[in-house]
């Protein structure tokens, strides 16, 4: 970054884990996912870092969300992020030109076209349980 070169950073998901309570326990709720990642040292070392790229840099962060953290929404990546980071709750489509050249470059978590960890693209319930992929409940149990 400090030569110039890198110019956007995206996040593959997975960055703030989500599936932490116990299956038998009652989910947390946004304000407490918050509430840990903004006490939590490691948690606030890794936010401060992503701000400073795109305070000092002038880097585009781009947040693509993950199975583990499928519930995080635009709204807590703004406010972890102080409105610095793009948040993407699905695919990102990413396009570079180069003169008369364009690319693009498909960026999304693995989960995907996971049968055991997969959401639906339109987030219904359809095929999970409770309204989870049955990954969830296999590692929280």
């Amino acid at each position: 970054a400090a030569e110039g070169k890198v110019h956007s950073v995206i996040l593959l998901g997975d960055i703030f884990e989500m599936w932490v309570h116990l299956a038998s326990e009652p989910p947390w709720t946004d304000q407490d996912f918050l509430r840990h990642w903004e006490t939590d040292d490691i948690c606030q070392e890794f936010i401060r870092a992503v701000c400073k790229m795109v305070e000092e840099h002038g880097i585009d962060v781009y947040f693509v969300r993950g199975n583990h953290d499928h519930e995080i929404t635009s709204a807590m990546i703004d406010e972890l992020f102080h409105g610095k980071v793009q948040y993407i709750p699905g695919i990102l489509i990413y396009t570079i030109s180069d003169g008369p050249l364009e690319y693009r470059i498909r960026f999304e978590h693995g989960h995907i076209c996971d049968v055991m960890n997969s959401y639906s693209y339109e987030d219904t319930d359809s095929g999970l349980v409770c309204g989870r992929p049955l990954g969830d409940f296999m590692t929280r149990s």
